[in-house]
């Protein structure tokens, strides 16, 4: 999976609500449409996402996190942030860490 793949799932599967609209992803993680489009439709043709009608608007479609994708996302969570860490080590104090293991918790959190 992607760094981009994994980051649209991750997205939505902490989003209250479970959806949001491709204009939506697109902003919250700075891709164009045609970019998060893609990645979108690769989602759903793994099952990983799923297109949901917009009930606000019926032109509109909301894009969701399938239990598979939710599982995806669990799996690589723990070795996502581990190489982020990994990354860190050498370059903050203790404290500093300390801080940033605390932050990298609350991301594994469900």
């Amino acid at each position: 999976m992607s760094v981009a793949a994994f980051a649209v799932l991750h997205l939505l599967s902490r989003e209250p609500g479970d959806a949001l609209r491709l204009t939506e992803l697109a902003e919250r993680t700075r891709l164009t449409i045609s970019g998060i489009s893609r990645i979108v439709a690769a989602l759903c043709e793994q099952e990983l996402a799923e297109r949901r009608p917009d009930h606000e608007d019926g032109r509109a479609w909301q894009i969701a996190v399938t239990p598979r994708g939710e599982e995806q996302v669990q799996q690589a969570l723990p070795a996502v942030t581990g190489f982020v860490r990994e990354r860190f080590t050498n370059r903050f104090s203790d404290d500093e860490l300390i801080a940033f293991r605390r932050f990298c918790e609350r991301l594994e959190e469900p």
